[in-house]
């Protein structure tokens, strides 16, 4: 028999696969979140977007003592004291100290050439830095406090009211003891008009005038 012819096996080896590695896509980084900025009235870093008394309204209540300027509660104490302010010097310049006037008439202004309305101003001032005052202190809502706090908002006055004895030429302290007693006892009645005032209507302190909650003026 012829012999089988010798077939050669030939072994492919297998190539390896190039994969092409392909580049990944960097995964978006989400930004850091920015801290929500509490509303300031419609007051921006560009402008007031929210009008002048928008504001007017955000630069007050910046001011600790500004917080309470913007509230229901400052302005009906504001027109409490004015009343007590108006009827205590209408009581003591128009009626208890009179005589005195009249003996001392070269120092004053004749009854035509009174400035009437520059006295109701400073009259409305007065108020105001009452109101102000006694509810920046805090305890307008206790009667003791109130009087207290209308006291010391008072004391300027009555201590200026000393001092014109001392630059003036009066025969005797009866008018100007009398104009510091009057201011005493005007703070401490504001004080508490003030304080029954509040606690009749219970008008909380921090609800604001002419801004709403959205606007960061309503506490």
């Amino acid at each position: 028999m012829a012999p089988r012819p010798q077939t050669k096996v030939v072994s492919k080896t297998a190539k390896p696969i190039k994969s092409a590695a392909k580049p990944t896509k960097p995964t978006p980084v989400a930004a850091p979140a920015m801290p929500q900025q509490p509303a300031t009235c419609g007051c921006t870093s560009s402008g007031c977007g929210g009008g002048l008394m928008a504001c007017m309204c955000s630069m007050v209540k910046a001011c600790p003592l500004g917080k309470q300027l913007v509230t229901r509660s400052f302005w009906a104490a504001a027109v409490v004291a004015f009343l007590v302010v108006f009827a205590t010097d209408w009581l003591l310049h128009a009626r208890l100290l009179v005589t005195e006037y009249q003996a001392t008439s070269a120092f004053w202004r004749t009854g035509a050439d009174v400035r009437h309305g520059l006295i109701f101003l400073t009259q409305a001032l007065t108020a105001l830095v009452y109101a102000a005052i006694i509810l920046g202190m805090g305890h307008a809502f206790r009667w003791w406090g109130a009087a207290v706090c209308g006291l010391l908002a008072a004391s300027p006055a009555a201590l200026t009211s000393v001092a014109l004895y001392a630059t003036m030429p009066f025969a005797a302290a009866t008018i100007p003891l009398a104009w510091a007693a009057g201011s005493l006892g005007q703070g401490v009645l504001a004080g508490l008009a003030i304080c029954a005032v509040l606690r009749l209507s219970r008008a909380p302190q921090g609800q604001a005038c002419g801004c709403g909650p959205s606007c960061g003026c309503g506490s």
